[in-house]
């Protein structure tokens, strides 16, 4: 009883989160056409004020234990998005791993906020490594720890042909946690550190900004930015091979959103404090059984 109340007081900030979702804008530093469309933030060098990042990519887990032992729970590592491997791995990647737009849309340069010519001549891709469990009928994911690390790139960047200059690390998300939703499963973490140098002039700390100043303003003011990553798997392009050696590959294509919240930063302590505390207990009670 004490462990289900435990676990329903865990919950109760993971839903709040949930709710919340802070408006915020991109400053890439270079006019790419938002000279089209006056819906800017602050000037024709950024973008529209915007909830989301709609994103796709593919995944490859490794599960250590058995196909026919799966449903029955069992640990999982995971990881995915752009290759960044080599250049030609990442051109190949990209179609299939990244943002693929700012929600809400710019539709034709004349209606909603400005993408800045989002996908046309810049973009932004991320990639992970994450480990958690997979378990139930449904093989349903639980992460609880890891990173995604996401990334700029425009046409000057990729021509440089070298994977060490065409993409510019933007931020980190350290991974706490895992949560379902009617829409899909949601990656919950917090933005723990950001890339160097600038993008068009800009710092790469001041490139993602929210009503109340920068990202890196946010941290350095002792509040933090929590980060939703929704994803949704299509069942019908999941492949799961037994390796005859007591694990099990799968891997999938997914798509969903990524929102951002700024929340203080006693109140993530804490979350993580008790995240720690229930994965902890729940490791004892599993123990003495």
């Amino acid at each position: 009883m004490r462990l289900l109340k435990l676990v329903a007081i865990l919950a109760l900030p993971v839903v709040s989160l949930s709710l919340l979702a802070d408006e915020f804008y991109i400053n890439n530093g270079a006019d790419f056409d938002a000279s089209k469309n006056s819906d800017v933030a602050v000037d024709q060098n950024t973008t529209g004020w915007v909830t989301e990042l709609l994103h796709k990519y593919e995944s490859n887990t490794t599960a250590f234990c058995s196909a026919a032992e799966l449903a029955g729970g069992c640990d999982i590592n995971t990881s995915g998005g752009a290759d960044l491997t080599s250049f030609g791995a990442f051109l190949s990647s990209l179609g299939t791993n990244g943002v693929t737009d700012l929600s809400p849309f710019d539709t034709l340069d004349v209606s909603g906020p400005s993408d800045n010519d989002y996908s046309g001549s810049w973009g932004i891709t991320f990639n992970f490594n994450v480990e958690g469990t997979i378990g139930g009928s449904d093989l349903v994911t639980d992460y609880s720890d890891g990173a995604v690390v996401f990334y700029y790139y425009d046409s000057a960047t990729l021509a440089t042909g070298d994977i060490s200059t065409a993409v510019v690390e933007l931020f980190t998300v350290d991974v706490y946690g895992t949560s379902n939703s009617p829409g899909g499963q949601i990656l919950r973490g917090f933005i723990s550190s950001f890339g160097s140098g600038s993008i068009n002039g800009v710092a790469i700390t001041d490139f993602f900004n929210v009503r109340s100043g920068t990202f890196a303003s946010v941290l350095e003011n002792q509040q933090d930015l929590a980060v939703n990553i929704d994803y949704n798997t299509d069942a019908n392009l999941v492949t799961i091979n037994d390796n005859g050696d007591g694990t099990t590959s799968l891997s999938g294509t997914h798509d969903g959103s990524v929102s951002f919240a700024v929340v203080p930063e006693p109140f993530s302590v804490a979350l993580f404090g008790l995240s720690l505390f229930a994965i902890g207990t729940l490791s004892r009670k599993k123990a003495i059984k």
